[in-house]
């Protein structure tokens, strides 16, 4: 028999309430006919609303429910009257590559009423509870489930202040056509959830999860699972909403401060931006323009340095001092950034590759999967344009000429976050790297290709221009451990790699890249690649690349070709 997902004992009146549904149906029976004591907001009938007016409705012509005390329960009316007469959205806030935790984004629930300001409505999160700052200790225990998790409930601002201004992400605001019945079970369903915790796991029982799942329970008439999922992104969640027909209403978008930022300094003309360099470089402040002193105040925020809150206090004495309004910084909503619209995370792909080496000539298939979630060259539709992020990737490599089928590759996460440079976000770009590859390199004994397993990473600059295309270069590192290598097994590889991306229109793309790596294990230690990719997806469903590459080293040299078909599901 299936046992609950909830983990705190306090939400079982049965001591076998967990895995014996039957047990805790009669257990909570008994539990409301207890008195009320000194604590009427301890009693059962006030903690489990929602078991109360579920049994009450089944059990309707029953003498039972005459025969109950009225506890009162001040604390969950008091929580009941904040949220009634609301509209419930589902938020997705966008992804947040400087914390792993969030690197895939995050979701939460958002209750909004009569309130003029948005921001003084209710924001109902699910999150972990870590017990540790180590960040292996933090990777290790979110995946084993180590970590309580809880649902709380905080105004919004909180949220906009942590999202939209502290880490600059994205919301968006995704209004759910709920009856007022369905509204109140779904109070009544949180009231119970708020009091309990929950183990929390990485890469399926998480916030997008429990999200859906809370929906689930207060509303049985949606079904988001038939299973429980190996794993669920943040992003999948919100395309679930849309496979219950006529569950979204409405779309919104928040900016987050940056992409205000943003498009306040685009609306400066030349000489105005060309004056907020300046005074950014200079420290000098001593602008007359509003436009330019209102951006100069958003440039020391997006910093989030305590040390420049003085000359924050300046910029805004000057700006007290000056008359006239700033630039608009009216952001039009990037509709192609909408999660829901870009492709499914999972990505199968078929395909066969030539290579030759010296005189050797090899045919072979491959055979890749992708647990999520979507690379540099995918369709850019719902998904940040700079961010690569590969996680569960493994692939087969079947060799017909010694009918021989090898591991190709066990990828856990490979995560590229390319940061254009713009006055108002001159950050940096990196790159890391965790897994088993079988590669090319001259160290390998067989002449063939390796199967190593590496740790990497690096970082860089990158610069976007016409819009949609970018140059980049890192400077990487990669150090390896494979059996098949020549004397030492264990190489370290440093070296540049340069890149530029161009899409040509929307799913297609093409990417050159070159690299150069000094392995400092071999004689002969400098290695170099050329490689260029083009790949095609149609409606975000299917698709096809071709691939081109040579490598150069010890005197050696290696060609590539591929085609492969690409299918997202």
């Amino acid at each position: 028999m299936e046992e609950s997902e909830v983990d705190g004992e306090s939400f079982f009146l049965s001591p076998d309430g967990k895995k014996d549904p039957l047990a805790e149906l009669q257990a909570t029976l008994l539990a409301f006919l207890i008195p009320v004591g000194t604590d009427p907001d301890s009693h059962a009938i006030c903690r489990f609303p929602a078991r109360f007016a579920l049994l009450k409705k089944e059990l309707a012509n029953d003498p039972f429910w005459k025969t109950l005390p009225a506890p009162g329960c001040k604390n969950f009316e008091n929580y009941r009257t904040r949220m009634q007469n609301r509209k419930v959205s589902v938020v997705f806030t966008s992804y947040h590559p400087g914390s792993a935790a969030s690197v895939f984004g995050h979701s939460f629930l958002k209750f909004s009423g009569s309130n003029e300001n948005e921001l003084f409505d209710t924001g109902i999160n699910f999150s972990a509870n870590p017990t540790t700052g180590n960040p292996a200790l933090y990777a290790l225990y979110g995946l084993i489930g180590v970590f309580p998790s809880t649902f709380s409930a905080l105004p919004f601002y909180y949220k906009v202040r942590e999202y939209n201004d502290s880490e600059s992400r994205d919301l968006w605001l995704y209004e759910l056509n709920l009856t007022p019945h369905q509204i109140d079970r779904l109070i009544l369903h949180l009231w119970e959830l708020g009091n309990t915790h929950f183990q929390y796991y990485y890469f399926n029982e998480n916030c997008s999860y429990q999200i859906l799942r809370a929906l689930e329970g207060a509303l049985p008439e949606f079904r988001f699972f038939t299973n429980r999922p190996i794993y669920l992104i943040p992003s999948e969640s919100i395309k679930a909403l849309y496979d219950v027909p006529g569950l979204v209403r409405d779309v919104r978008y928040r900016p987050s401060l940056l992409k205000t930022a943003l498009t306040g300094y685009r609306s400066l003309n030349s000489n105005q931006q060309q004056e907020f360099k300046q005074q950014s470089q200079q420290k000098t402040y001593q602008s007359t323009d509003p436009a330019v002193l209102d951006l100069l105040i958003d440039a020391i925020d997006l910093k989030k340095d305590p040390a420049l809150s003085s000359e924050k206090e300046r910029i805004l004495q000057k700006r007290a001092q000056t008359e006239g309004t700033g630039a608009s910084r009216k952001v039009i909503p990037p509709v192609e950034e909408r999660p829901d619209l870009g492709h499914r995370s999972g990505r199968m792909r078929l395909g066969s590759e030539w290579t030759r080496t010296g005189s050797s000539v090899r045919w072979n298939h491959l055979i890749q999967a992708r647990a999520a979630h979507h690379d540099l060259l995918d369709p850019t539709e719902g998904y940040p344009r700079h961010l690569h992020i590969d996680f569960g990737r493994i692939g087969l490599r079947v060799q017909p000429e010694v009918n021989r089928i090898l591991l190709d590759e066990l990828t856990l996460v490979e995560l590229t976050a390319l940061a254009p440079h713009h006055p108002l976000n001159p950050g940096w770009s990196y790159s890391v790297n965790v897994g088993f590859k079988r590669s090319w390199t001259p160290a390998c004994s067989n002449g063939l290709d390796c199967p190593r397993f590496a740790l990497g990473g690096g970082i860089g600059k990158a610069a976007s221009f016409l819009e949609k295309q970018t140059l980049y270069t890192l400077f990487q590192f990669e150090p390896a451990y494979s059996s098949a290598f020549f004397g030492s097994k264990w190489k370290l590889e440093l070296g540049p790699v340069a890149g530029l991306i161009w899409e040509w229109v929307p799913g297609f793309k093409s990417r050159i890249e070159a690299r150069t790596r000094y392995d400092f294990t071999v004689s002969a230690p400098w290695q170099h690649s050329l490689k260029l990719e083009n790949r095609i997806v149609f409606r975000n469903r299917f698709g096809f690349d071709f691939q081109l590459q040579r490598d150069l080293g010890n005197s050696q040299t290696r060609d590539s070709v591929g085609l492969n078909g690409l299918f997202y599901f």
